[in-house]
């Protein structure tokens, strides 16, 4: 079992257990009783049950769990990691990268028919993330949306972009 961090728990909200998480990864969703593993590394943790479906929001989410049912249980687990195993997670998200899928991937415009280059770095911003492209130009932020990203292939290490009119206007020369 492999175990990714999905959140801190920072507080707790009324009376009835309810977690509430911080930096949880954009998107994520998880279904009732899904196990979780909540302790302060991955090497130490007590596993709990996901009481309802879980989806990340861009600021804090919610979070239940099934033995969790009251203001005290929650506080104890304050200041706490959440993880949830890997493949749960790529199971129950289809369409989920991991930042570690995404580095290394060589970035292929389709109109231009040529790599452009290789992704060094993710941003997580709150519109939409960022991918870091070094090209022979210089470092390209990408926006990662609909119109620019059409294809990843992590298994081939490919993402296919179509390059929008003014973005290699935005390429950071060192």
């Amino acid at each position: 079992m492999q175990l990714m961090n999905i959140g801190v728990i920072i507080n707790s909200k009324g009376l009835n257990g309810c977690l509430i998480l911080a930096n949880s990864p954009k998107t994520l969703a998880l279904q009732s009783g899904t196990p979780l593993h909540i302790g302060y590394s991955d090497n130490y943790t007590d596993e709990y049950v996901l009481a309802n479906d879980f989806q990340s929001q861009a600021r804090n989410s919610e979070i239940y769990l099934q033995s969790i049912n009251t203001k005290e249980k929650a506080m104890a687990l304050k200041e706490r990691a959440v993880f949830a195993d890997k493949a749960d997670i790529l199971k129950q998200n289809p369409y989920y990268f991991l930042p570690d899928d995404i580095i290394g991937c060589k970035v292929y415009d389709i109109g231009q028919k040529e790599v452009i280059g290789e992704i060094v770095e993710i941003l997580e911003l709150p519109a939409n993330d960022v991918w870091l492209v070094t090209t022979a130009r210089g470092e390209l932020p990408l926006p990662v949306i609909d119109d620019v990203v059409k294809d990843i292939d992590v298994e081939r290490g490919v993402v296919e972009v179509v390059m929008l009119d003014g973005l290699w206007d935005i390429v950071s020369v060192d």
